[in-house]
């Protein structure tokens, strides 16, 4: 049954809980239900074929479509675009357990928003198809119904052609006990006869109906070439059900088979057997030093991550180009002259990170290799996951953290693998992703603004909101829309635009792309302009969404080389600028000003500054701005000798640099300085 109106990304508001839920609907073919979607108004019940199956005692598969040619969609996305084809359906089966006893499943979900078994609810199947945490239950034989809540969602599912839903359900019977996870270990490459790093993770899953403790893994290496430890204090416990990653460190003892033979040792509470042990292994391919390869890491949240790196290599040049005009030929190559050789080891290179789009992983070839054509970069490349193939919440928040946990990871590189080339400035970042990556891209524009030294958004949208519009959202009352909107401000980079002032950009996208409009990048274009910066904007004519060589075309591969050969550090503050903020949590410096603290949070917080070169005095002008201070963390510039805030003017204390000195707004609206 479908053809219920949805939220975009932010599911709930299910139509049927009208009805008491789907739950309580009984199957008849002549009952009909209310729909803002179908011709005449109203939705049935329709039946669906298997696409394909597979069954033997311990494996049940299955894949289906679901399509409602009932609607007309085509109608519907002329007037509404994109949101038109989002919608919810939901289906209803049996599944029959064939056994004497009651038997213990693991049930897969993918693509499947929300599921029911036997009127018990399951919120949070595996939409995304990661596969990592599936649902572990007994049931007893015979028959037993399954209810699937059923989203489509344009990101997704893309906008083109029919909105079909495409899942994907597998049902396999467990002997109980732990169980490893996913097929592979997250592992470090292995450069020479060194880890690329020391840090690994084994995603584990108790199918037991107690809880499992799980005491220790060690090698079972006869050779004793590997050292392993847990990464916390023992034990890990999992719950029933419950799939969770073990982390381990990892390290080369004295190198005589690549051959790593890990056994993991554990108990069932109550079992009679005081412990029992699991086994993984994996062959490492040793890779030169010089190509991309897999660094693992720890995110804040206490997992383990990792990323791709590239180190910059020994032959580089790295003088800055004499010749500063575009080669706007798809034929022509820049005509550069480059003299210098790499710097010496004492110098600190810039970090190029390159965002990849959603769905891919960052192991993948098409990212691995996406920067092959300028292997000769002065950078230390590096390609982060975001945590998952869908960027960790489209690279915020803990996407984010894991974009700056990999490029803190890199002087843990440096040491591991005794490296003697140029080091990492990781307060310098030439930025540029691809699609969601793109977005990304802007994302770290307007949020870190002082490490950016520039930027090159590729294919990328501007907003959620913009992309797939929020027009068929159910209503609700203004007030609460209002709050909805305000919390997504912070994502909203049409509305920070002025944090992009003076960071040399370069957007690109191709006119013929139906998955990411051009639109969005014309638009950042238009609105950069209006705020009297300037985004050099490649559209590239017949060119979609991806093609290959599309992150090193003639034009980024210019840009790329004079970013990172420039002779200034960072770019230089112009004489006007302004830090524009929406969660100040979530937001770095701008010229070395911090805003800590909003009067309204509801609204966006804003400084604007002029600088007077000849006094060394800044003029502030805030705008519901409570709390403040000085960082130079992030900023190389000198700060200034005095500052001026809303008339308010202060000699800077010597070492305003940190969180010792801020400046705060009086109930009065006058500024004084606060030391706590």
């Amino acid at each position: 049954m479908g053809g219920a109106r949805t939220f975009s990304n932010c599911w709930g508001a299910d139509p049927l809980e009208y009805l008491g839920g789907f739950r309580s609907l009984k199957y008849h073919l002549d009952a009909r239900f209310h729909s803002s979607l179908a011709v005449g108004g109203l939705v049935a019940w329709s039946t669906v074929q298997l696409d394909q199956t597979k069954s033997n005692s311990d494996v049940v598969e299955a894949s289906l479509t679901f399509t409602f040619p009932e609607i007309d969609w085509a109608i519907l996305q002329s007037a509404y675009g994109w949101a038109a084809l989002q919608y919810q359906a939901w289906a209803r089966g049996r599944l029959v357990i064939n056994a004497a006893l009651p038997q213990t499943i693991v049930f897969y979900t993918d693509n499947v928003l929300e599921f029911w078994v036997d009127d018990q609810p399951y919120f949070g199947g595996d939409f995304y198809a990661y596969r990592r945490a599936p649902l572990v239950v007994q049931l007893d034989p015979g028959s037993h119904k399954v209810d699937l809540r059923l989203i489509r969602d344009v990101r997704i599912m893309g906008g083109v052609g029919e909105p079909n839903v495409q899942i994907r359900l597998e049902i396999r019977r467990s002997s109980g006990g732990l169980v490893i996870a996913t097929p592979k270990p997250l592992l470090p490459d292995m450069i020479g006869s060194r880890l690329a790093s020391r840090l690994a993770s084994v995603a584990l899953r108790n199918e037991d109906r107690e809880w499992i403790d799980v005491w220790t893994i060690e090698s079972t290496d006869w050779e004793d070439s590997f050292i392993v430890a847990m990464l916390e204090d023992a034990p890990l416990r999992l719950a029933p059900g419950q799939s969770r990653p073990l982390a381990f460190h990892l390290s080369v003892s004295s190198l005589r088979t690549r051959q790593l033979s890990l056994k993991i040792t554990y108990n069932v509470r109550g079992s009679r057997i005081p412990h029992a042990s699991l086994n993984v292994s994996h062959l490492f391919s040793p890779i030169t030093i010089g190509t991309p390869h897999k660094i693992t890491l720890l995110h804040p949240g206490g997992i383990v991550s990792y990323a791709i790196l590239r180190p910059p290599p020994r032959t580089a040049d790295c003088e800055v180009p004499h010749n500063e005009t575009i080669p706007l030929s798809k034929d022509s190559e820049p005509s550069l002259v480059y003299n210098q050789q790499m710097p010496r080891h004492n110098t600190s290179l810039p970090i190029f990170l390159n965002l990849h789009g959603a769905g891919l992983e960052a192991d993948s070839h098409q990212v691995r290799h996406s920067l092959d054509r300028v292997s000769d970069l002065c950078a230390w490349v590096v390609f982060p996951t975001g945590v998952t193939v869908w960027s960790g919440d489209d690279w915020h928040t803990w996407g984010f953290a894991d974009v700056e946990a990999a490029i803190e990871s890199i002087s843990d590189w440096t040491k591991g693998v005794v490296w003697e080339g140029p080091l990492a400035d990781k307060n310098r970042w030439l930025v540029s992703g691809h699609s969601n990556g793109g977005q990304g891209t802007w994302f770290a524009i307007s949020h870190r603004p002082d490490k950016i030294i520039a930027a090159a958004p590729i294919s990328g949208y501007s907003s959620i909101q913009a992309y797939v519009p929020y027009s068929l959202w159910i209503e609700a009352d203004p007030r609460l829309m209002s709050i909805i909107q305000t919390s997504l401000n912070n994502y909203r980079h049409e509305l920070l635009v002025d944090n992009f002032a003076n960071v040399p950009m370069m957007q690109q996208h191709g006119s013929n792309d139906n998955n990411v409009p051009a639109f969005h990048s014309r638009r950042l274009s238009q609105l950069i302009s209006q705020n009297g910066w300037f985004s050099e904007y490649i559209e590239l004519l017949g060119k979609g969404h991806w093609f290959n060589g599309v992150m090193t075309t003639t034009q980024l591969r210019w840009f790329y080389r004079k970013a990172l050969n420039s002779k200034s550090a960072k770019p230089e503050l112009p004489q006007r600028f302004s830090i524009i903020v929406a969660n100040p949590a979530d937001m770095g410096s701008r010229g070395g000003l911090v805003i800590d603290q909003l009067i309204s949070p509801d609204q966006l917080g804003k400084i604007e500054v002029e600088q007077d070169f000849f006094e060394i005095t800044w003029n502030l002008k805030t705008f519901n701005v409570l709390r403040f201070h000085f960082s130079t963390l992030d900023f190389k510039n000198s700060l200034p000798r005095s500052i001026k805030i809303d008339s308010f003017k202060f000699v800077l204390p010597e070492m305003m640099s940190g969180r010792g000195h801020w400046f705060t707004r009086t109930e009065n609206g006058s500024w004084q300085i606060s030391y706590n």
